[in-house]
């Protein structure tokens, strides 16, 4: 963009310099009509220079526009994301809760059945005519 501005202005310099040259050459020209063309020419440079200036300020605005609405969008995705964190650790949590009182259940439930089988194996020793120690070795296999 700058360099397509700078050929610009050197093409508009060198047909002002050209002219200038044309008409002093001819001395069609006074000191005042020189310096005329001289402000004419400048401000065109000035004029041009600020059209792209004013481009460019827009497309600098822009793009800081879109930065700030993309940084509000990843700021709402990461708050989405760590509401959805929290949450899937809270059912995690629960689950092993969950996890750890069925484990006690089954435990409880476990030893509850390692009793009835003693039982039933020392009833069922007795009945057969098997004495106490004959029974605790039978346990300590089970």
């Amino acid at each position: 963009m700058g360099s397509k501005h700078a050929e610009g202005a050197n093409a508009v310099e060198a047909r002002l310099l050209e002219d200038l040259r044309k008409k002093i050459v001819q001395k069609q020209v006074t000191i005042k009509e020189i310096i005329l063309g001289c402000v004419s020419t400048s401000f065109e440079v000035y004029s041009d220079e600020m059209k792209r200036l004013s481009n460019e300020v827009w497309e600098l605005r822009n793009w800081l526009k879109e930065a700030q609405q993309g940084k509000k969008n990843l700021s709402r995705e990461l708050e989405n994301k760590e509401r959805e964190v929290a949450a899937k650790e809270r059912i995690i949590s629960k689950k092993d809760e969950t996890i750890r009182k069925v484990s006690q259940d089954v435990q409880t439930t476990r030893l509850e059945l390692k009793k009835v089988k003693s039982s039933e194996n020392y009833n069922c020793l007795q009945k057969f005519g098997f004495s106490q120690k004959d029974f605790d070795q039978d346990a300590k296999q089970i």
